[in-house]
């Protein structure tokens, strides 16, 4: 557990008694969580700078939030997805 207090203490700002109160399991879904945070304000980010940048004119193709992020779009996008069964438990 020594190991995951940087985590803890950092982006999830627990507290020392907190932090040593938490099972694996509680702890895995805080990071989940976290991680959840910063994608959505990531992706909300590309959003806003994806439209600024379409907006300019100078591009020669429109650019999307996923492409700036770096994520597959379409077809691709659609065959990982299925190709991905998120385990509800985990």
């Amino acid at each position: 557990m020594r190991a995951l207090e940087p985590v803890a203490y950092g982006p999830l700002a627990l507290t020392p008694a907190t932090f040593w109160t938490l099972t694996i399991r509680e702890l895995r879904l805080l990071v989940r969580g976290w991680r959840w945070r910063q994608d959505a304000a990531q992706e909300q980010w590309a959003w806003a700078v994806a439209h600024v940048m379409n907006a300019s004119g100078w591009l020669k193709s429109p650019v999307t939030a996923a492409l700036l992020l770096g994520r597959p779009t379409g077809e691709v996008w659609h065959a990982l997805r299925a190709k991905t069964d998120p385990d509800p438990t985990d």
